[in-house]
């Protein structure tokens, strides 16, 4: 065991300690909680229901197809316990997963030692996957889809570097299996695409038996998001609740943005607690100021030192498009909703944005510390400014993870506070 270990990295020592530490307080901070709204919902179901039944596992919850999140629920409740250790258990185990996984996609795509620490940080540390880990009905359909799509992406990967039949098999299963957890697993597969075209086929040295087995890859995944669609239109059949107008659209899009801006860097910073314990970020004006100010700022250096950083710029912007459409076009838009716009303010429902972002945050951070190339000879005088040897870059980068860090931790004050007084446990105890 401990030569295995002193076979590691460096790196890897540093992002399995992040890990964690992370890990271990936010699984602290979700055993503080208890059930609030669908939790009832989905126990209570789960009690009352045979596993091997169609109507309970092919059942219709707001829209929403996810029969593996139900058979992980009738499992906990029927066969383990319902208690709500049980859940914050589970939850803990899908964030671990999670950045595991992500930390092992990153070894494979970045060469940058410092970016890839910065990166893991970052996608352990922010606000976005908050709610995938404290409430457990989201972590029944979101938290528990984003460790097999990471795994999907990583078979895919493994298959189109090495060629092997067996790694693309594991990535059809893994993409189908978090298909059956959340329905928005679909959107996330334009990312698989997104990442081994921008990995993989862009690269200088990829051959072209790895482009045939890219395009492999992508007829996969293409081929399975059409099949479910079909079932799920068969199963669930389509929105007819409501058309969002251009006002909503734009609200929504606003809010979003919004929300992702200030996220990139901590935030929010503040937040709206409802009466159930559950949270929305509330970013300030002058946050948000701050914000957009810093990331022009990061992006425009970025660009100027590596111009393929515009590629997955974009790639990001429009996978934050497709995201926010589809919670428009699902929930915003329903006549039922009366939250319309501000559903882009939760976090659960934009929470898949975490991976491209952090893989962007990879990209911009190897493209400070790593080797500089502007887009012209004569246009030298920003890279000639930042810091000539690794270790003055590698400070910066030190200093970059310190700021997150204490930024995250004020934002994770108020949702941690606001679980840990959520009275249903007391109430449902009491009832008990």
């Amino acid at each position: 065991m401990s030569q295995w270990v002193r076979g590691w990295s460096m790196t890897t020592r540093i992002c399995l300690t992040f890990i964690v530490i992370i890990w271990a307080i936010r699984t602290v901070i979700a055993l503080r909680g208890w059930y609030i709204v669908d939790d009832f919902v989905f126990k209570y179901d789960a009690a009352t229901h045979p596993l091997i039944s169609y109507d309970y596992l092919f059942r219709s919850h707001y829209g929403n197809l996810m029969p593996g999140a139900m058979a992980v629920e009738w499992i906990r409740v029927n066969l383990i316990s319902g208690q709500y250790w049980t859940a914050a258990l589970i939850s803990g185990i899908a964030f671990a997963a999670s950045s595991l996984i992500f930390l092992r996609l990153l070894r494979l795509w970045v060469r940058n030692q410092a970016a890839i620490v910065f990166a893991v940080l970052w996608f352990c540390v922010v606000l976005l996957t908050s709610e995938t880990q404290l409430w457990w009905s989201v972590t029944l359909n979101g938290g528990l889809m984003l460790p097999f799509l990471l795994a999907s992406g990583l078979w895919g990967s493994r298959f189109v570097g090495q060629g092997r039949r067996r790694d693309v098999v594991l990535a059809a299963v893994s993409f189908a299996i978090a298909l059956s957890f959340f329905e928005k697993a679909i959107t996330f597969s334009l990312w698989v695409l997104a990442a081994v075209v921008i990995w993989r086929v862009l690269r200088a040295e990829a051959t072209k038996a790895a482009r045939r087995r890219a395009w492999v890859c992508i007829a996969t995944v293409v081929v399975m998001t059409v099949a479910y669609l079909v079932v799920y239109a068969v199963v669930i059949g389509t929105n007819g609740e409501g058309k969002p107008t251009l006002v909503l659209a734009l609200q929504l899009f606003a809010n979003s943005a919004r929300v992702l801006v200030v996220t990139l860097f901590g935030g929010p910073w503040q937040w709206w607690i409802h009466l159930d314990g559950s949270v929305t970020a509330n970013p300030s004006s002058w946050a948000l100021a701050i914000g957009c100010e810093l990331a022009v700022v990061v992006f425009a250096v970025t660009l100027w030192i590596r111009r393929r950083a515009l590629l997955m710029i974009v790639t990001v912007a429009v996978l934050w498009l497709v995201s926010a459409s589809v919670l428009l076009l699902g929930r915003a838009s329903a006549e039922f909703d009366p939250f319309g716009a501000t559903r882009a303010l939760t976090y659960r429902y934009s929470a898949e944005l975490v991976v491209p972002l952090a893989c962007l945050i990879a990209v911009l951070c190897s493209g400070v510390v790593g080797e500089h190339r502007p887009w012209r000879a004569s246009v030298n005088w920003l890279s000639d400014r930042l810091p000539a040897s690794k270790q003055s870059r590698y400070v910066l980068v030190f200093v970059a993870c310190n700021v997150l860090v204490v930024s995250a931790i004020f934002s994770w004050n108020v949702p941690a506070t606001s679980w840990a007084a959520n009275q249903a446990g007391p109430w449902s105890t009491a009832a008990i």
